[in-house]
């Protein structure tokens, strides 16, 4: 069954259900295939034909949800686009990929005509929120084209999704995706949680890290999608209050943050029923605080995008099994073996391999990235596991060396390059140290050329327009040599044993945090105050107290001096926070 016959079947079966909720907007199954059927007739009037690639660059609302089924409907391979990639990386992805149509909010202009339109000027570009150049503009197409189903003969074979994720050496990959792997993924979710048409679900992935995850097993039993554009925690916990949800997915720190939130009785968590958690190892003491607070199971999953999502999970209903990342979800077959690529006996550490039709057919235009990691349709992870007699299995680490930061794939040999690309580095080692925001976090030490003075600070500053702020070590050491075998290699074993941290659980840390916090809110309180009468000054004299170089000269300054561990993505969300509440006042 393909994505377009799945929402047609929930419009029949539950035409006037609720498909998506987006603040105080609801779109019923219905209007959802209606909307979805308009711009799908739009897009194939604009020239698409099957196998072309969409572009998005949306954040998360309904319209990321309208056009990747009207693109599935049409035929098209939607393509998720990470906004927040370096420029080099963008304009790279583009040119690789190509796509025939983009769909965009109208703040990524000036990225769309830099890095896109001078390589594919016959390529059409439509704006949800405005007009572009050449007029398109996504409600307009909504609103002309025809509601009837645009009929256009697909399979379940086909190609509809083509996810980005970093290679082993931080090359990006894309990976094709068809409508049965999103399928086979969707029931075998739908499997081991035991969803059902009644279950709301709350999808706080953004728009390029593979939403289909969840819009699907709404889609699918036509159930609720609420999205949230929110990651603060007291706004998703009134979310998950008011509007009842019962399934959601996050990385474990996010949970952690709603531990205060739960002890103060304030908020109502009693609706939630699966808390889904993936994208970091989940430690035992952890999962006990939380189900000691919310009175309800913590459920660890281990997915990732060549396998179209979660491949294990632990089951509300089974046995909890400390640090397990649960049994094989149902249309996935799993196993642990050596480097001869033997199966080993339980309990015995080895990687894990992967197979069954929710899996990846490969990297779009990579053989031989796909050859090293497809064998016999077996997915090698390069995670190492262990399995116990049970069938649980257990996360050790990665073969590769590579990272999740906060579920984001982190490869050190990109950073080494992009480190030693300074002129006064002689050479670099980055390992992975704990983050107890993010799972883990890369660390980089570097020798530095003899004579030279380079400080952290400048050094990040230089990597800003290299990498990503995930990216970028918060921790950067300078050693006179890095530590070597007889014969020469790193040992990195004695870099990553200098990065080890003892967990800090003693309630002097905690207060500290609490008097931080205190100073915060004041601070914040003392800026509106002086905002109010800034305002109550300059308004009889008609001057605006609103000067955006000025503001954006700020924002630059903080980010400029800003020590870590908070990422300058962060930052800049709550400067744009804090600018909007003022601008309210």
């Amino acid at each position: 069954m393909t994505l377009g016959k799945i929402l047609l079947r929930s419009a029949q079966q539950y035409p006037h259900n609720t498909a998506l909720e987006y603040r105080d907007r609801k779109i019923s199954f219905s209007e959802l295939n209606d909307m979805v059927n308009r711009l799908a007739n739009g897009l194939l009037n604009l020239g698409l034909e099957k196998g072309d690639r969409v572009a998005i660059l949306l954040s998360k609302t309904p319209e990321v949800i309208v056009t990747f089924l009207a693109a599935a409907k049409a035929g098209g391979v939607i393509f998720p686009v990470n906004y927040k990639l370096k420029s080099a990386d963008l304009r790279t992805i583009f040119n690789y990929v190509s796509p025939q149509i983009v769909v965009a909010e109208k703040i990524y202009s000036p990225l769309i005509e830099k890095l896109f339109i001078p390589q594919h000027p016959l390529s059409k570009v439509i704006f949800t929120n405005d007009k572009g150049k050449k007029g398109l503009n996504l409600q307009d197409i909504i609103e002309k084209e025809s509601p009837s189903d645009p009929n256009i003969e697909l399979a379940e074979k086909d190609y509809v999704y083509l996810n980005y994720t970093s290679g082993t050496t931080g090359v990006p990959k894309g990976v094709l995706t068809s409508h049965a792997n999103i399928v086979w993924n969707t029931v075998g979710a739908i499997d081991a949680f035991e969803f059902t048409h009644k279950d709301v679900h709350l999808c706080m992935f953004p728009s390029y890290m593979h939403p289909h995850e969840l819009f699907t097993r709404g889609l699918y039993l036509g159930g609720t999608t609420v999205l949230t554009d929110s990651i603060f925690p007291k706004t998703i916990a009134k979310e998950i209050g008011d509007k009842k949800i019962t399934a959601m997915m996050a990385v474990p720190y996010f949970y952690k943050s709603l531990f205060p939130l739960a002890k103060s009785g304030d908020y109502d968590f009693s609706s939630l029923r699966i808390p889904e958690a993936g994208g970091m190892y989940s430690p035992p003491e952890f999962v006990d605080k939380f189900e000691q607070l919310f009175n309800k199971k913590f459920l660890p999953v281990w997915g990732s995008t060549e396998t179209t999502g979660i491949a294990a999970a632990c089951r509300p209903k089974e046995k909890s099994r400390p640090g397990s990342i649960g049994k094989p979800c149902l249309n996935y077959d799993i196993k642990v073996v050596n480097s001869q690529g033997d199966e080993v006996p339980d309990d015995t550490e080895g990687e894990m391999i992967i197979k069954g039709p929710g899996v990846m057919n490969g990297y779009f235009n990579l053989p031989a990235e796909s050859d090293n990691v497809l064998k016999n349709k077996w997915y090698h992870t390069g995670d190492i596991v262990r399995k116990d007699e049970d069938g649980y299995f257990y996360f050790l680490g990665r073969k590769s060396g590579m990272m999740k930061v906060g579920g984001m794939k982190v490869y050190p040999l990109e950073i080494v390059e992009a480190i030693t690309a300074h002129p006064e580095v002689d050479e670099v080692a980055v390992v992975s140290e704990r983050d107890p925001m993010r799972g883990e976090r890369p660390k980089a030490f570097v020798v530095l050329n003899k004579g030279a003075a380079v400080s952290e600070s400048e050094l990040r500053g230089f990597l800003r327009s290299r990498l990503a702020d995930y990216k970028i070590p918060r921790k950067i050491e300078f050693l006179a040599e890095l530590p070597r075998t007889s014969g020469g290699k790193i040992i990195k074993g004695d870099l990553e044993r200098k990065t080890a941290q003892p967990p800090v659980n003693s309630e002097e840390e905690f207060e500290l945090l609490a008097e931080i916090d205190r100073k915060i809110v004041e601070l914040l309180n003392e800026r509106a105050e002086a905002v109010t009468k800034l305002r109550e000054k300059l308004e009889p004299q008609k001057h605006s107290i609103f000067f955006p170089d000025y503001e954006e000269g700020l924002i630059r300054r903080a980010l400029d001096e800003n020590k870590g561990p908070i990422y300058d993505e962060s930052l800049e969300e709550i400067f744009d926070k804090i600018r909007d509440v003022i601008r309210m006042l």
